[in-house]
C-alpha cells in the first residue's frame, strides 16, 4: 500500500517537472521573439529538452494532446515527406532543406501544446505584453538614439548577433532613420493582438498601458516602412470581428465598452499617426503607403511580380501536384536558397500544386473555425479572440513574405494550435493530473 508521503512526493516531483518544461517553453518563446534568426543552437537545445520533458509528462498523465489533432499534424508531415521525395526525384535543390519546416516541425513542435492549460491565457498574455514592450522600446532607442551611447551599444550587440544580410542597419534618409531589425516581424502578430485587446478588453484589465504600447508600436511601424503591417494589423481584427458576429453566447457579451472610448482611441491614434508621418517625412511616408498597390515602378513590388510570373509558368505546367518540394522557378530570388520566394502561397502552389495548397489552407481554416467556436462561448474579450485576430493578420502578412517558414515564427502558428488542442482534450473527457492545472508560466 502506498503511503501518503510517497503520493505527496510523486505529486511534488510531477509538479516540478511540469513547471520546468513550462519554463523551457517560455524561455524558447522569449528568445524567438526578442532575438529571432540568431542563437539557433541554444534554441534547438532548449526545444529538445522541452520535448523530452513533455514526453515524460505524457507518460505520467500530466500532459495531454488530442490524438485526432496530432494525427492531423502527422498527416502534414507525411505529406511534406512525400513531396520532398518527389522533389528529390526531380533533382530539386531545396527538397531536403525544406523537410525541417514541412516534416520535422509538424511532428515535434505540436508536442509542446500538450502543456497548455485553460488558465494559461492570462500568463501568456502577460508574457507577450512584456516582450512587446522590450521589442518596441529597444527598437525605438536604437532608431531615435542611434548616435548616442545607448544606440551604439545596441548596434554593437546586433552586429555581434547578426551577420551578413541579417545584420541590423539604419539607413539615413532626408528626415528619418529607416532601420531593419528582425524582431520587427513580431509586430505582425503583436499589433493586431493588442488592438483587439484594446477594443475588447477583458474585465478589470487596464486599457491605458495597452493604448500606449499600441501607439508606440504604430509609430515604430511607420518608421520601419513595413507596408504589409498596415494592411494586416487592420484586416486581422476586422476579419476576426466579422467571423464572430452573431456567434458569441449572450452571457459572453456583457463586457461592452463605451462608444466614447472608440472615439477617443480613434482620434488619438489618428493624431499620433499623423505626427509619426510628419516626423518621418510626410511625402516619403505617403509614397510608401501608395507603393502598396504600385506594381509598375516600385522595386520591391516588381521583384514579386517577376517571381509571380515565373512561378505561374510552373503552375500551368503541373497544376495539381506542382514541381515538388524545393523546386526553383526561372527567376531566382536568392542565390543561397533559390527555392525560397516572398509570395509564399504562390510558391506553395508552384512546389506542392493546387492539391497541396488546398491541403494547407484547410488546416488554417480548421484552426480558425475551432477558435471561433471557443470564442462563441467565451466572447471577444478573451485571449482566444486576440489570438484569432493576430493569427489571421499573420496569415495575411505571410502572403508576401515567408514568415511561416522560419523557426522563430512557428509559435504564431502553434499558439492557436495549443488552444485548440486544449479544447479538444477537454471535450474528449480525458483525465489529466489535476494537481498541475494551477501551475502557470514562469512570467506569471
Amino acid at each position: 500500500m502506498t503511503s501518503p508521503n510517497t503520493c505527496a512526493n510523486r505529486t511534488h516531483d510531477a509538479g516540478l517537472r511540469h513547471r520546468s518544461v513550462r519554463i523551457l517553453v517560455a524561455l524558447l518563446l522569449v528568445l524567438s521573439l526578442i532575438f529571432p534568426a540568431t542563437l539557433q543552437p541554444a534554441k534547438v537545445a532548449i526545444l529538445a529538452l522541452a520535448i523530452i520533458a513533455v514526453v515524460l509528462l505524457m507518460f505520467s498523465n500530466c500532459a495531454a494532446i488530442s490524438l485526432r489533432l496530432y494525427f492531423l499534424s502527422c498527416s502534414y508531415a507525411l505529406f511534406g515527406l512525400a513531396w520532398s521525395a518527389y522533389g528529390m526525384v526531380r533533382g530539386n535543390p531545396g527538397a531536403l532543406p525544406v523537410m525541417t519546416v514541412m516534416v520535422a516541425y509538424p511532428l515535434i513542435v505540436p508536442l509542446c501544446a500538450s502543456i497548455y492549460q485553460d488558465t494559461d491565457g492570462a500568463s501568456i498574455y502577460r508574457l507577450l505584453l512584456i516582450c512587446t514592450w522590450i521589442i518596441v522600446l529597444t527598437d525605438l532607442v536604437y532608431t531615435l538614439a542611434y548616435s548616442t551611447y545607448a544606440g551604439q551599444l545596441l548596434q554593437t550587440l546586433f552586429d555581434y548577433l547578426y551577420k551578413g544580410d541579417l545584420a541590423a542597419a539604419v539607413n539615413t534618409g532626408t528626415f528619418v532613420k529607416r532601420f531593419r531589425l528582425t524582431n520587427e516581424n513580431s509586430l505582425f502578430f503583436f499589433l493586431p493582438f493588442l488592438i483587439s485587446s484594446l477594443f475588447f478588453p477583458r474585465p478589470q484589465s487596464g486599457r491605458i498601458h495597452i493604448f500606449i504600447i499600441v501607439i508606440l508600436a504604430l509609430f515604430l511601424a511607420v518608421i520601419t516602412g513595413r507596408r504589409g503591417l498596415f494592411v494586416s494589423m487592420v484586416a486581422g481584427p476586422a476579419i476576426a470581428f466579422a467571423l464572430t458576429i452573431g456567434r458569441c453566447h449572450p452571457a459572453a457579451r456583457s463586457n461592452r465598452i463605451s462608444p466614447w472610448w472608440f472615439l477617443v482611441v480613434g482620434l488619438t491614434t489618428s493624431i499620433c499617426l499623423y505626427a509619426a508621418f510628419m516626423w518621418a517625412g510626410l511625402e516619403e511616408s505617403t509614397q510608401m503607403l501608395k507603393s502598396i498597390t504600385d506594381f509598375s515602378e516600385n522595386e520591391s513590388n516588381l521583384e514579386r511580380v517577376y517571381q509571380y510570373h515565373a512561378m505561374m509558368c510552373g503552375i500551368y505546367e503541373n497544376p495539381l501536384f506542382g514541381k515538388g518540394a524545393g523546386a526553383v522557378a526561372s527567376y531566382l530570388r536568392s542565390n543561397e536558397q533559390p527555392w525560397t520566394y516572398e509570395l509564399s502561397y504562390v510558391a506553395l502552389a508552384f512546389q506542392y500544386g493546387l492539391v497541396g495548397l488546398l491541403f494547407y489552407v484547410l488546416g488554417v481554416v480548421g484552426l480558425c473555425w475551432r477558435l471561433i467556436l471557443i470564442i462563441g462561448r467565451k466572447g471577444r474579450a478573451s485571449f482566444e479572440f486576440y489570438c484569432l485576430a493576430a493569427f489571421i493578420a499573420f496569415v495575411i502578412a505571410n502572403a508576401t513574405n515567408p514568415y511561416i517558414f522560419e523557426f522563430d515564427s512557428m509559435w504564431m502558428l502553434f499558439l492557436p494550435y495549443a488552444i485548440v488542442n486544449r479544447e479538444l482534450v477537454a471535450r474528449s473527457g480525458r483525465k489529466v493530473n489535476r494537481v498541475l492545472v494551477g501551475s502557470q508560466l514562469a512570467m506569471s
